[in-house]
């Protein structure tokens, strides 16, 4: 399979190389906002008042 798109890519005018490490800063920035937003949502949950909460449902 990586031969045949290694083939297909190797027709287009314009080409580059990906080196490993794009993929690694695209892993671990997205493991970043992911664990900020988990992180957020749980001290927002923790902050808020039961009973409030509820109230309101």
């Amino acid at each position: 399979m990586f031969s045949l798109a290694t083939r297909w890519l190797s027709q287009f005018a314009y080409q580059t190389n990906l080196n490993w490490w794009f993929y690694t800063i695209g892993i671990v920035l997205s493991a970043v906002v992911i664990v900020f937003t988990i992180t957020a949502g749980a001290l927002n949950a923790g902050k808020a008042n039961p009973v409030e909460v509820l109230k309101t449902e």
